[in-house]
């Protein structure tokens, strides 16, 4: 878990929480500098008065006594300990005196910062276009701004935004008034902002708790609520690309079939009851067009082929789902301790090598992990039998209500 989120997770039990954030956004650009981060902690770090002179340059409250100068370095250390991008700060910390030797490579570091989507804010656009995500996303709205530095804005604010959400996702409506408030250059950068963030809420899974998945699924959900609603058919922008692509767009950005639905059917609805006159803002064929997509997702419902239902592996003569077949080696790397530490990228790799089952699929099991119902009862049965006849000590759990 990143230092920040822990903090604000468990702010209420911190002595220290606010000189802790100043020292941790302090050291945040030093992170995969070894010897920087050992400056700044002889500097500021290494003794009471240092750190007093630290909290004063960085106008945060100075601690009362000297007494409490342990009790910080201790709090400090818990908000970090499972944050792979301090691992210096943290070996110092600890006074490892064989550091040097058990040095994490500055590159992994890197990485890790990366995966975090703390990288930012970046001096040029195409700091941002090394992943398939801002590529494709810079590719659809280049041609809607004149200047690079007007698109770089919108990336940048977007990591900051998405950044802040994923702090206070612990409380998700405080998380979601966030984006709503937040003070944009225009309508114009904000209509554009808004879309990237969900891309990146939506695919971010790095080192999430159960807990932060389902917090993360909420603010999500109300983000693609609130984009809808932001989309405003009388504006320019709008007028330029018809109502009905942005309003695509949104779809696209919304997680699950039955938020799509829901989405569809209202804006359907609003449609309908307009006055002839008032339609044509969205465009003719606005109604038509919802109506195609709600019945393209019932039909692939219907069929049991679309992202939420299950993958059955053709080449086994006994039926396997990719669900029942992803939770069972879940369960049995979290018993092997492969999953603590882990990247679920990486897991789903694996188990899509084990299985040929979708990758993508595989990972978005690991995020959205809905429960096993008695259309699963066979398979679930069949393997909780060879995982017993193995003295496994596992079995999977289907809801034999549904």
């Amino acid at each position: 878990m990143r230092a920040k989120e822990y903090i604000e997770i468990n702010k209420g039990k911190f002595e220290f929480a606010e000189q802790i954030t100043a020292i941790l956004h302090h050291c945040a650009d030093l992170r995969a500098d070894l010897s920087k981060t050992i400056k700044f902690f002889d500097c500021y770090l290494s003794t009471f008065e240092n750190l007093q002179r630290f909290l004063t340059n960085s106008c945060v409250p100075k601690i009362k006594k000297e007494s409490f100068w342990k009790l910080l370095r201790e709090e400090l250390q818990s908000a970090i300990k499972a944050d792979k991008s301090y691992t210096y700060l943290y070996q110092r910390l600890l006074q490892e005196k064989d550091m040097l030797n058990n040095l994490v490579p500055t590159d992994e570091i890197k990485e890790c910062i990366c995966r975090q989507f703390e990288d930012y804010p970046k001096t040029t656009i195409d700091d941002f276009l090394n992943t398939e995500t801002n590529q494709q996303y810079f590719e659809s709205i280049k041609d809607e701004f004149a200047k690079s530095d007007d698109i770089l804005n919108v990336f940048n604010t977007a990591c900051e935004i998405f950044d802040t959400v994923r702090v206070q996702m612990c409380t998700p409506v405080q998380a979601s008034y966030y984006f709503k408030e937040y003070n944009y250059q225009s309508d114009r950068h904000k209509c554009f902002i808004l879309p990237l963030v969900a891309e990146y809420l939506n695919s971010y899974d790095y080192d999430l708790t159960a807990a932060q998945v389902k917090n993360k699924q909420k603010v999500s959900e109300e983000l693609s609520k609130y984009i809808a609603k932001s989309i405003n058919p009388q504006s320019e922008i709008v007028k330029a690309k018809s109502y009905w692509h942005f309003f695509q767009n949104t779809l696209k950005i919304t997680v699950t079939d039955k938020e799509k639905l829901a989405l569809l059917i209202n804006k359907q609805t609003e449609f309908n009851q307009m006055p002839e006159c008032e339609r044509q803002i969205y465009g003719a064929n606005f109604g038509h067009n919802c109506q195609l997509e709600i019945d393209k997702i019932r039909q692939l419902q219907a069929l049991n082929i679309n992202a939420d239902e299950e993958t059955t592996n053709e080449k086994q003569e006994t039926k396997r789902t990719l669900k029942v077949t992803t939770d069972v080696l879940i369960a049995i790397l979290k018993k092997a301790g492969f999953t603590a530490n882990s990247d679920n990228t990486k897991l789903a790799r694996l188990i899509s090598y084990l299985t040929d089952f979708s990758e993508e699929k595989i990972r978005q099991r690991f995020t959205y992990t809905d429960e096993l119902t008695s259309y699963h009862k066979a398979e679930v049965e069949a393997i909780n039998k060879i995982l017993a006849d193995i003295n496994a000590n596992i079995s999977i759990e289907y809801n034999k209500q549904r």
